[in-house]
C-alpha cells in the first residue's frame, strides 16, 4: 500500500486478514498506567482476524478478562489502533494464526483468562512472576500466536510497545492502517 494512500475502517482488504493491531485506549486508567509503566504509547495488543458476515464488522481477537472476540466497531470510539501485517505470509502462515486464534478461543473460561499475576510480574520488572497457561493482551497476541509465523518474535513477556518495537525493526512487517478517533484528535487539539 502506498504511504499516500488514505483508507477508512470500511476499506480494509479482508484479503490481507488477519492483522496485528496494537492500539490505546486514551479513555482508559488502566491503559494509561500501562503506558507510563512501558513509556510507550500502545496500552493493547490484539488480532484483526476474521470478518463476520452477520455482523457486517471485523472480529477482534482479544485478550480481555478472558481471550474472546470483540467486534472492530467496539474501538472505534475510544481506542488509536494500528494494524500490523506481512505481505509475505503464505496461505499456511495466515491458517496458523488462524487455526492458534480459533483453537485459543475454543477453550474452556479458565484457560483463557487474563494473567493478572503476570501484570503484576511485569509491574515490578519480575518476568519469571505469571501463570504460564494464561496470558495477558500482548503475550497472547505476541508471543503466543505471532512468534508462530515469525520465530525472530522471542520475546515471551513483551508489553504492547515492545510489539510495536518489534514491528518496527522488522522489515517485513508493514503498517496497513492507522486509525485515530475524533475525539482524540479533538482532545490533542483542544
Amino acid at each position: 500500500m502506498p504511504d499516500d494512500k488514505i483508507i477508512t475502517l470500511a476499506d480494509i482488504d479482508k484479503n490481507k486478514l488477519p492483522f496485528l493491531v496494537v492500539c490505546h485506549d486514551f479513555k482508559s486508567l488502566f491503559g494509561v498506567s500501562v503506558n507510563m509503566h512501558t513509556h510507550g504509547i500502545y496500552s493493547h495488543c490484539m488480532w484483526c482476524w476474521r470478518y463476520d458476515e452477520k455482523l457486517k464488522d471485523f472480529m477482534m481477537a482479544t485478550q480481555g478478562w478472558t481471550f474472546g472476540e470483540v467486534p472492530l466497531s467496539k474501538y472505534v470510539e475510544n481506542y488509536m489502533l494500528k494494524f500490523w501485517y506481512n505481505p509475505e505470509w503464505t496461505a499456511e502462515q495466515k491458517a496458523t494464526i488462524n487455526n492458534i486464534i480459533y483453537a485459543r478461543l475454543s477453550l474452556p473460561f479458565w484457560l483463557k483468562a487474563y494473567d493478572i499475576i503476570g501484570i503484576i510480574g511485569q509491574k515490578f520488572n519480575m518476568d519469571w512472576l505469571n501463570i504460564p497457561c494464561l496470558d495477558y493482551c500482548s503475550e497472547s497476541a505476541g508471543y503466543r500466536i505471532l512468534s508462530k509465523v515469525e520465530p525472530t518474535f522471542t520475546n515471551k513477556h513483551a508489553d504492547p510497545s515492545e510489539v510495536n518495537a518489534w514491528c518496527i525493526a522488522n522489515e517485513k512487517m508493514k503498517v496497513y492502517l492507522r486509525y485515530i478517533p475524533d475525539d482524540f484528535v479533538d482532545f490533542v487539539q483542544g
